[in-house]
């Protein structure tokens, strides 16, 4: 409850940064489905056999594409929990290599930047010593962490960095499996100096399985936003591969995350505290230009005193212009997900929450 509030507060005051934007797309008009009528086993042998005999294009209901549409209708109701893959699709999975920070800035005058790419073994240390050398020179008091486009089955590294900021020996999250299993939940570990800085924390549809465990974790957190245009993915769960007789191999979920508090991500993800409508062709474009903070724009004003007393003269529109046409604006500017978190934490220090 006591979370709600500050939420509301901090979400309060910015408001009106939210509005004036003004960059917010319409959301295109919905094709509403007609939804599907569960049909007993009987009634769907029923309706193949009437099908096939009357349906206007006989072609369109052989055997063979009857078993495929049932078979792909099957899967998609799982959704991402169950997919059949090809040989091919398994060499696509190539190892990623790329720097596990992928960009780190200080946002003026208080706020540091931390955008990962990827989780490694290494990754808690490594987030520790950037946080610790931001707070220690740069003296921030509030932090963005980035997990937008995160991908991670390293769960235990999850937990790790989340023991940057909880307490020792508190359990986070535990393994539910089809079948009952005794398996102890995955607890925090002690940390010598842990985080305590206000936090902003930002996701979007392909923050996945680990990346969207540790986004959860952190919203429990009193001084943690979450900041979105969309859920998580709904990944948090570990896989197991079976070879099916034509070669394919189908990979099914064995065993799905539930946090320590019950909230359960499968599927249906993580749902921001604060949403925003925002394109994804825009996100993926900025994440593809390398990182710059995001700049504040002041105008000359047209008037001031000494315009006023015939000291100076007021700038031409011209010039306005002309000044306006030459600023170099970083891409983060463009980032709604960003400019909203920058406007919590200012909000969180203003109200004294930092």
């Amino acid at each position: 409850m006591k979370k709600f509030f500050q939420v509301c507060l901090v979400f309060g005051l910015a408001v009106q940064a939210v509005a004036a934007a003004g960059t917010n797309e319409a959301k295109p008009e919905e094709v509403k489905k007609t939804p599907a009528t569960p049909v007993s086993r009987q009634t769907y042998k029923e309706i193949r056999g009437i099908l096939e005999k009357q349906y206007v294009d006989l072609n369109q209901v052989t055997p063979e594409k009857l078993d495929a549409v049932a078979s792909e209708g099957m899967l998609d109701s799982f959704g991402s929990a169950v997919q059949v893959l090809s040989p091919d699709d398994l060499k696509k999975e190539e190892q990623d290599l790329r720097p596990v920070i992928g960009a780190r800035g200080l946002i003026q005058p208080f706020i540091g930047y931390i955008r990962f790419n990827r989780f490694d073994s290494k990754a808690p240390e490594t987030l520790w010593q950037v946080i610790d050398e931001m707070e220690s020179k740069d003296h921030i008091s509030g932090l963005i962490l980035d997990l937008r486009f995160v991908k991670s089955n390293d769960y235990m590294v999850a937990a790790k960095i989340a023991s940057l900021y909880l307490p020792a020996d508190v359990e986070i999250f535990h393994w539910e499996k089809s079948v009952h299993s005794e398996e102890p939940g995955i607890r925090t570990v002690a940390i010598k100096d842990r985080i305590t800085l206000p936090m902003a924390v930002l996701v979007n549809e392909q923050t996945e399985g680990a990346a969207e465990v540790l986004a959860a974790v952190l919203k429990e957190q009193s001084k943690v936003v979450i900041v979105g245009r969309s859920p998580t993915a709904g990944r948090a769960y570990r896989t197991a591969d079976q070879k099916l007789a034509d070669g394919k191999i189908l990979r099914f979920a064995t065993e799905k995350v539930r946090l320590a508090k019950g909230t359960e991500l499968f599927l249906k993800g993580l749902q921001p505290d604060i949403v925003l409508e925002f394109s994804s062709e825009t996100e993926k474009d900025i994440f593809s230009k390398p990182f710059e903070a995001p700049v504040e724009f002041t105008e000359k004003p047209l008037f001031n005193e000494a315009i006023l007393v015939g000291k100076a003269s007021s700038p031409l529109p011209a010039q306005v212009e002309k000044e306006r046409k030459e600023r170099v604006i970083p891409a983060s500017n463009d980032d709604l997900v960003l400019q909203r978190a920058i406007d919590v934490l200012k909000g969180m220090r203003a109200l004294g929450l930092s």
